[in-house]
């Protein structure tokens, strides 16, 4: 039963490293001991898996409370809502469990920093196999443990070299090494461990301020974020509203000295046709530059949703005067949102949880969308991202790649209200600057809204829940980073999972 309380406590305490709470800069270096000493103290396998289950399905079912609110506004009943909430922290639970299982197997006879670095490879291996787009449901790398450093400006700072992923490993290298250290009464271990993540600290607070000096502003943008509640978006009885709403803040954008106007996702509340030529059809342009413009000479990046005579498409699209100078297509899509996975497997257990109706409420909130197969820049350097792909750093990694100079994502927060999900969207927004070193704008529905520095700094930002044209400056390095930290990046999760393959043959053979 202590083991038990061990894994529960350290739950809780990673949970309270996220938004709201964001308390990771301290908790981030502690919150794992508990569970780590629960895995040391199990008894068997079976033992130290149900500790790492009930740590992980405590820690998610607090960070994801806002599935039922998410589940209610797309139509969902209490039992649809309550079992969505419970399922997907258990599926993201059993990553955790087999965690456990590897730790549990690391020799104590080993050195303690060997074991924390042990453990910390296997924590990176464990975290790609559920965040990775080859996995289920194409991953889910929501609130993985790295960025509880995002509040820490120079830890921050060593993504560029590993990804989110590195900073993972830090925070479980220094906690389990430490802990290892503390049984075997070993000072010298300690003193190393501790000093080894001093240095990482210092290296980054290095890059920070190095690079800080090579910061220089570039093209003002304003975001138009024009807060209209997320059923309202397709109500025909609400769209001159929202009309009017976008065409207010393109007057204000006209009036400003920006170089580009960034719409949220979808926000534009029409189809746009794509033709024979995949391209967008005149007549879809002209309706929309009559209903929000004029633009002047201002480049507009406008969330759209578009269709062909076979697809729809959740797309953005730029746009100067009457020309239409790039579009792309959203590649990653959101499961039970933009698509539904496993739909006849499925639908029997949603007409059960609604009471036998034959199509439930929650299909209308499910899109029909199809995925893009190439993922390019939109345009003239700009590497646009919609919603959920924020979270998927390759995506980013591969635009930059392709000539990206800076970095788009425009989102629709709107279905979570008032919960801590937009402000942990936001949140893993921030890395994908500092990996790539290239400035970030971020325009969503009903906030945050942001702009975001090569350093990871915020230097503009919205309130939830507010209509604002939001005025920032893209800030850029005066010289470019080395393509080389992108491969690198890269390559870190594959060496740790490697390390893991390699430690699992050897723990077979063994037995």
């Amino acid at each position: 039963m202590r083991i038990w309380r061990g894994a529960l406590l350290s739950g809780i305490l990673y949970a309270l490293c996220f938004p709201k709470f964001s308390l990771g800069w301290c908790l981030g270096w502690l919150c794992l001991i508990p569970f780590f000493w629960a895995i040391r103290a199990s008894r068997g396998k079976k033992e130290a898996f149900f500790s790492g289950f009930l740590c992980g399905w405590t820690a998610y079912l607090i960070i994801l409370y806002w599935i039922p609110v998410t589940v209610r506004m797309g139509g969902g009943n209490i039992a649809l809502a309550v079992v969505s909430w419970v399922f997907l922290p258990a599926i993201l639970a059993l990553f955790a469990g087999g965690f456990a299982l590897l730790a549990w197997n690391l020799p104590r006879h080993w050195p303690p920093m060997v074991q924390g670095l042990c453990a910390a490879g296997f924590w990176v291996a464990v975290e790609w196999a559920r965040s990775s787009p080859a996995t289920l449901l194409g991953g889910f790398p929501w609130c993985t443990l790295g960025y509880v450093l995002v509040g820490s400006p120079w830890f921050l700072q060593l993504v560029e070299i590993g990804g989110v992923p590195l900073l993972g490993f830090l925070l479980v290298f220094a906690q389990w090494g430490t802990l290892a250290a503390i049984e075997k009464k070993s000072r010298r271990s300690t003193a190393g461990i501790l000093a080894f993540c001093a240095a990482a600290g210092l290296f980054g607070g290095f890059r920070f301020y190095a690079l800080s000096k090579k910061i220089i502003p570039t093209q003002p943008v304003v975001i138009a974020q024009g807060n209209i509640y997320q059923y309202d978006k397709w109500n025909e009885e609400k769209y001159q509203r929202i009309l009017s709403v976008y065409r207010g803040l393109a007057s204000q954008a006209i009036r400003s000295e920006a170089s580009y106007l960034i719409y949220p996702e979808s926000s534009y509340p029409e189809l746009m046709d794509i033709d024979g030529q995949s391209a967008v059809s005149q007549i879809s342009l002209e309706r929309m530059l009559k209903d929000l413009g004029p633009f002047g000479s201002m480049r507009v990046i406008a969330g759209v949703v578009m269709a062909d005579s076979k697809s729809l498409y959740n797309s953005a699209l730029l746009i100067q005067g009457n020309h239409v100078l790039g579009f792309s297509h959203k590649k990653h899509l959101v499961p039970f949102g933009e698509y539904f996975p496993w739909a006849g497997a499925l639908m029997p257990v949603l007409r059960f949880l609604h009471g036998g109706i034959e199509n439930p409420p929650v299909l209308n909130a499910v899109g029909n969308f199809t995925p893009d197969q190439t993922h390019r820049p939109l345009s003239r350097g700009i590497g646009v991202t919609i919603c959920y792909e924020a979270i998927f750093p390759e995506i980013f990694r591969n635009l930059r790649r392709q000539g990206a100079s800076w970095l788009v994502n425009m989102t629709n927060d709107g279905w979570y209200l008032d919960t801590a999900a937009p402000y942990q969207h936001l949140m893993m927004n921030i890395p994908r600057a500092v990996e790539n070193r290239l400035p970030l704008a971020r325009a969503a529905n009903t906030g945050i809204s942001a702009v975001i520095d090569p350093l990871g700094r915020v230097t503009a930002s919205s309130r939830l829940d507010e209509q604002i044209l939001l005025e920032g400056r893209l800030m850029r390095l005066s010289e470019p980073c080395s393509p080389l930290w992108s491969r690198i990046q890269a390559s870190f999760p594959w060496m740790c999972c490697a390390f893991t393959l390699l430690f699992l043959v050897m723990m077979i053979m063994r037995q």
